[in-house]
């Protein structure tokens, strides 16, 4: 993340935003460490506060970047759709935050004391409200933000090529894939199970990603913008990063390196496949090959397939599969009242 935007998201030093490793094995015990530094501000022996907006989640975070790319959220009009009732559900078991040294039998919790909420309220003239609900001719407001659409996929250990199907999907922006093991999303994930100091991701070992849409292909030889750790693509994963951010986000071009791109990140302590298809740099798409983009305008099957090194898949892991747009997360229709995603088909 952009270090101008993190300092907007995570002003406080006590901030969860901050306790992750900024470089490479930095997240350890030793002396200086990260995790020394950052745990002098949250082992105090007294209270510490922090501000905090759900990423992504609306209608507390609009847009990819907050407010920092100068899009205004869009207001929320209450007096339509009714009460807005957010709900919070707190963890009872925190064995996946913290991870004890070599000897602690000790048992940390986190306290919470106060949980306050900030609203800001605007207020129309009640003539100049209807004035401007008359001039929408199709009932609907848009709220921009960021859509993930994410198929956790367990991979049998050995095996060397996979395919992640999405049925009838918008084509999206772009596509992030990593792995990670496999008691996460089985719910018995400890911290104690994996080393202190990372990684943090598990090495996806992916040589190849191949992606068609309604059954078309988008390359017929490689290497191609599917390719892994090949140094024209690494350039490519090396520009889309730091233009077209995952997720929309504007992100810090210190970590975005040519030595982290390499092999997918897989010197980093989040390995991972990031694979951007607006190449232009802007609300443009790739296009299938023989097609005149008509085929990505309506929405079809996605099928990615990943191809493995010589290595194959470890044992225990499972692949997070996301499709993102960042254009509008929701809209809202003015006749019945009611938020709609327009990627989410029911």
């Amino acid at each position: 993340m952009d270090s101008a935007l993190k300092k907007l998201l995570c002003p406080e030093d006590c901030h969860t935003g901050n306790a992750i490793p900024k470089t490479r094995n930095s997240w350890s015990l030793a002396e200086n460490s990260d995790w020394h530094k950052y745990s002098k501000h949250v082992f105090i022996n007294k209270n510490f506060r922090f501000t905090w907006a759900p990423l992504f989640f609306f209608p507390f975070y609009q847009g990819s970047n907050f407010v920092y790319d100068e899009i205004p959220p869009r207001a929320v009009p209450l007096n339509l759709v009714g009460k807005l009732t957010p709900r919070f559900t707190f963890k009872d078991n925190f064995g996946d935050i913290f991870k004890l040294k070599h000897g602690n039998k000790k048992t940390y919790r986190f306290n919470l004391t106060r949980f306050d909420v900030a609203v800001e309220e605007a207020r129309l003239n009640a003539g100049e409200e209807k004035r401007l609900y008359s001039m929408n001719k199709k009932n609907l407001l848009f709220f921009t933000g960021v859509t993930k659409l994410c198929k956790p996929e367990n991979i049998p250990a050995g095996v060397f090529t996979h395919t992640c199907r999405f049925s009838n999907v918008a084509f999206p922006e772009s596509i992030f894939i990593f792995s990670m093991n496999r008691s996460v999303t089985g719910g018995t994930f400890k911290y104690d199970d994996i080393a202190f100091n990372g990684p943090y991701f598990t090495d996806h070992r992916i040589q190849q990603v191949k992606i068609d849409f309604g059954g078309k292909e988008f390359s017929n030889t490689e290497p191609n913008f599917g390719t892994i750790n090949n140094d024209f693509v690494d350039m490519k994963s090396l520009f889309d990063h730091i233009k077209n951010g995952p997720f929309g986000l504007f992100t810090n071009p210190e970590i975005i390196t040519r030595a982290n791109v390499l092999n997918g990140f897989k010197n980093t302590d989040f390995p991972h496949v990031y694979m951007s298809l607006i190449p232009s740099g802007n609300r443009t798409r790739i296009i299938p090959l023989l097609n005149d983009g008509s085929a990505i305008n309506k929405n079809d099957d996605l099928s990615i397939t990943l191809k493995f090194n010589t290595e194959s898949v470890a044992n225990s892991q499972v692949y997070y599969f996301y499709l993102c747009y960042t254009d509008v997360n929701m809209t809202l229709d003015l006749k019945t009242k009611k938020f709609e995603s327009p990627y989410l088909i029911k």
